[in-house]
């Protein structure tokens, strides 16, 4: 194409190529920096190994990077370059020739391309979150520039999709397996990131600083990527979340859709959302839906807010309802939550209040409240009661919560709906103080079991929290900022007593890892042995019984593939060796001078294995007429008929291990992903054998098997990660919510009354 073709097909085209420069000199910045890092990085976690297997592969994944680092940063850089020209519609140098769309799309994907597709993905949705605000600057930069307004990010030549796609097209060159390019990914995904993410924050003042789009039109938010199931519900042993932090790791409530369009926002939005989404449902206009929400009036207890409704006279009407004070309602709530009766606007409430019934389970009172009719409809403090009752019913049907906790959930319903009726930013803020509180509270409730639990330290704070609650809150919200704090700093206090604890059993499990791996090792070289034909008894029985704990002791305390080691594996041999036929004076010559140093060895290793001192003379006194016909020549051996015969295999040794493990079937790639990036603290409900509910505590760095324990750091139960996956797919187990209650009581609220309303 001449230059003025490419003028006329797009104006932009010298400042495309000068953004293609530009990235293409940061992505080589990047990829020196990244394979540096990885290559120190492999070095460290090889000399940290806590096994001889994990060294071996760190080691090679070490060695192959070096070897292929040109290789993968050229491939990376050319890759890119291709994605990027093939984006804004130039011919690739060079011609690449992709397969047809139906070709990739039909094929057979085999396991480890698939696993390794999932992490790249994992990669991009990471890169796209954290980059998001940069992202969609640059989205709308790009688009200009090519013409497209509506460019997104997975078209964008610059996204993160064309960055992780290239890294992992570098890395084809790697030849050692999925576990060292799954390493490889890892290492890009952790130090690449931050670059990439400053490239993009270059990118946008460099386009700005040339005119394309100086000034940003104004658009929607970028759109939340969905994130991986991850950890449940922070329990004591997490660190907790400080006042001001806690709630925050939760889905954003930003974006959610509501009628009439637009996401909540700031202040009250998301409860206007869920006004106008009960309204719809309801079939009418919910007092106060949109613009008659607004906050009006003095504040309760010094809080901004005060009667809500500012439908016009400020005193609580809105739509047609009759006016209610909000400050009466919540000092006859306050009277209501202490097991008094109300004495004012709601002095016509009847029926039982108490949170917990008789048996110990819950009951929403909140619908009774509403029954009564003191409220009428109409009024937004009727609207907030219908909302916040219908969230209690989400909370109270709970599965991943006990009964135990809900039931302590359950008495914060008034105090609840006193916050909501004071405070309408309870249901968008997502550090407050109350909301956190509640969401802290069912968090560290996950897990605890029943009435075995109602004497733990935790239940016991959990308990006296919620009648704390109960008992000295009115209108002052800070209240909850206070008892936040305390609940935090006993979890701290918990935390340390818990971290021993799981320390103290996941060294006795990496131990019994170890020494059964020593067993395997020490059994397999044994087995090799014995399995030679014409081995003799006595020294069968030798090897098996004597020699296998020679073994162990030295892969426990030595490591396989150590000097001591080989040497006490080729004193096997040796002995072996020594035992049969010398056919020449050489071979005879030989034995002799050996005899002393085997003898040596073979009372040295009796010593450590724990044989006694005369049982080990006895052995090596039947040695000696073996040794002394094995020297004799041929011709006497055969008129030899007094020595010890040789059998193709000893009696008395132990026979091979059955193997009788039951054969799992293949385990959902889709679901083995999710297994190999579950966190530490994750909680998972196991659901045979009656049920139990274990938290992921440690992970073996020696069989890759994953410890789980129950609240206080008790064993539960061990699985492989195959297992733990099939157990996923056929529903054995289950993941534990781990988003905040009150985002999901929230965002639960919002679809049953969508779907209500349409």
């Amino acid at each position: 194409m001449s230059p003025m073709a490419e003028t006329m097909e797009n104006p932009y085209h010298k400042l495309l190529e000068e953004v293609r420069q530009t990235t293409d000199a940061h992505l080589e910045r990047i990829m020196v920096r990244v394979m540096d890092q990885t290559d120190d990085a492999l070095f460290s976690m090889a000399d940290k190994a806590e096994s001889n297997q994990l060294q071996s592969l760190y080691f090679d994944a070490m060695r192959e990077v070096r070897l292929k680092r040109p290789a993968i940063e050229s491939g990376c850089r050319d890759h890119f370059l291709t994605l990027f020209r093939g984006a804004t519609g130039e011919a690739a140098a060079g011609g690449g020739s992709d397969l047809p769309a139906e070709e990739l799309s039909l094929g057979l994907v085999d396991m480890d391309e698939l696993e390794e597709s999932l992490a790249v993905d994992n990669m991009v949705s990471k890169l796209r979150e954290s980059a998001h605000e940069a992202l969609a600057a640059l989205d709308m930069r790009m688009g200009f520039l090519l013409g497209r307004a509506e460019l997104t990010g997975d078209d964008n030549p610059l996204g993160p999709e064309a960055f992780c796609r290239s890294f992992q097209e570098g890395c084809h060159s790697l030849e050692s397996g999925i576990e060292v390019k799954l390493i490889v990914l890892k290492l890009f995904d952790r130090y690449a990131f931050h670059d990439i993410v400053e490239l993009y924050d270059h990118l946008n003042v460099m386009l700005a600083e040339r005119d394309v789009l100086r000034e940003l039109p104004a658009r929607d938010k970028h759109p939340s990527q969905p994130s991986p199931p991850r950890a449940a519900a922070t329990p004591p042993g997490e660190e907790a979340p400080t006042a001001e932090q806690a709630g925050a790791a939760g889905a954003a409530m930003a974006g959610v859709p509501g009628p009439g369009g637009g996401g909540p926002g700031a202040g009250g939005d998301v409860f206007s959302v869920l006004a106008r989404l009960l309204a719809g449902a309801a079939g009418g206009t919910a007092a106060g839906a949109g613009a008659g929400y607004g906050d009006a009036g003095g504040g309760v207890g010094g809080l901004p807010g005060g009667p809500m409704g500012a439908g016009g006279d400020g005193g609580g009407r809105a739509g047609g309802g009759p006016a209610v004070a909000t400050g009466a309602v919540v000092s006859d709530l306050t009277a209501l939550q202490r097991g008094g009766r109300a004495g004012g606007v709601l002095a016509g409430v009847g029926g039982d209040l108490t949170p917990v019934a008789a048996t110990g389970t819950p009951v929403n009172v909140l619908h009774t409240l509403r029954s009564s009719g003191v409220l009428g409809g109409g009024t937004s403090e009727a609207t907030t009661l219908d909302i916040v009752a219908m969230m209690f019913d989400y909370i109270l049907d709970d599965d991943a919560l006990p009964d135990v906790i809900k039931a302590q959930l359950a008495r914060l319903q008034l105090p609840l709906l006193k916050v909501a009726l004071l405070d309408r930013s309870l249901f968008s803020d997502k550090h407050h103080p109350a909301r956190t509180l509640l969401d802290t509270l069912a968090a560290t409730g996950v897990g605890l079991r029943e009435d075995e639990e109602r004497d733990r330290p935790l239940f016991r704070q959990i308990a006296v929290t919620a009648q704390q609650v109960v008992d000295e809150f009115e209108d002052d919200i800070g209240l909850f900022v206070e008892l936040l704090e305390e609940f935090q700093a006993f979890l701290e206090r918990e935390l340390a007593g818990f971290e021993a604890t799981i320390e103290a059993v996941a060294a006795d499990t990496a131990a019994e890892e170890r020494l059964d791996l020593a067993r395997q090792r020490a059994e397999a070289e044994v087995r090799k042995r014995l399995e030679r034909p014409r081995v003799p008894v006595l020294v069968g029985q030798f090897f098996d019984h004597t020699w296998r704990r020679v073994l162990e002791r030295t892969a426990l305390e030595e490591g396989r593939g150590t000097g001591a080691w080989k040497l006490d594996v080729e004193t096997m041999d040796i002995l072996l060796w020594s035992l049969e036929p010398k056919g020449s004076a050489g071979e005879r010559r030989r034995l002799v001078g050996l005899l002393p140093e085997l003898l040596r060895r073979i009372k040295e290793g009796a010593r450590r294995s724990g044989m006694d001192g005369n049982e080990c003379n006895l052995f090596i006194s039947a040695l000696a007429p073996l040794h002394g016909r094995a020297v004799k020549p041929p011709e006497q051996v055969a008129e030899d008929h007094g020595l010890p015969v040789l059998e193709d295999q000893p009696d008395s040794v132990s026979p091979p291990p059955v193997d009788n493990v039951v054969q799992l079937p293949e385990p959902d790639p889709e679901f083995l992903a999710i297994v190999r990036e579950l966190d530490r603290g994750t909680w998972i409900e196991f659901r045979r054998g009656g049920g139990v509910r274990a938290r992921l505590s440690w992970v073996s760095s020696i069989s890759g098997r994953y410890l789980f324990t129950d609240r206080r750091g008790a064993r539960v139960l061990e699985r492989a990660p195959r297992e733990l996956a099939v157990e996923l797919a056929a529903g054995d187990a289950m993941l534990i919510e781990d988003e905040p209650l009150f985002d999901r009581a929230v965002s639960n609220l919002m679809e049953v009354l969508d779907a209500a309303a349409a």
